[in-house]
């Protein structure tokens, strides 16, 4: 968990400080809501990641446990999954919708 939260935050990082983000919200500045919900996401997702590392540094080893921290992964799991494609779709929209011409 430990390492999933740290790459999550350098990815995180990565996107918001000249990378991903700017870019997109420089080509398509129609965007800048979305890429500001994402950026919302990326904190939730770190404090997620970090509530889990505190439950698997401190937790009884019992079944109840295993389930509830599975759970949480899952659901970790999904939402980022989910943030990742919305990320994809971002970046189609920024580099491949016309929104005109001038021809």
């Amino acid at each position: 968990m430990a390492e999933l939260a740290a790459h999550l935050k350098s990815h995180f990082e990565v996107e918001e400080e000249g990378g991903f983000f700017t870019q997109v919200v420089a080509r398509a500045p129609r965007l800048a809501d979305q890429v500001g919900q994402l950026s919302d996401e990326h904190k939730s997702m770190t404090k997620t990641v970090e509530s889990l590392c505190i439950e698997a540094a401190n937790g009884d080893g019992s079944a109840a446990w295993w389930e509830k921290n599975d759970a949480d992964f899952h659901r970790l799991s999904k939402e980022l999954m989910q943030h990742e494609n919305h990320e994809n779709q971002i970046l189609q929209d920024a580099y491949t919708e016309d929104i005109g011409s001038d021809d």
